[in-house]
């Protein structure tokens, strides 16, 4: 049971940084492709403390990297994005 504890604590810290206003914007945003910081500004039109808060968590949380001075989703990003559009899919289908 403690090992699936601490998974279910990932999980729950995953959904939570997920959840943040403008998180989402910055992962569609990186779906294609790597893109500078000021490109993610101009596409999801947040302002830089979020789209920077946004970055640093999804870094954390290893769903994005920077390489060369852009950022781009990592394997475990590309996931979460099926994962994100998936939920979006659920969502368009209950309006």
């Amino acid at each position: 049971m403690e090992e699936n504890d601490t998974d279910l604590k990932k999980v729950e810290e995953a959904l939570k940084v997920i959840s943040r206003s403008g998180v989402n914007f910055v992962i569609l945003s990186l779906e294609d492709g790597p893109k500078k910081f000021s490109q993610i500004m101009a596409e999801t039109n947040l302002n830089p403390g979020i789209v920077d808060r946004s970055l640093k968590a999804l870094m954390e949380l290893g769903l994005v990297s920077k390489k060369a001075g852009k950022y781009e989703l990592t394997d475990k990003g590309e996931k979460m994005l099926g994962v994100i559009k998936s939920i979006f899919d659920v969502v368009k289908e209950n309006s």
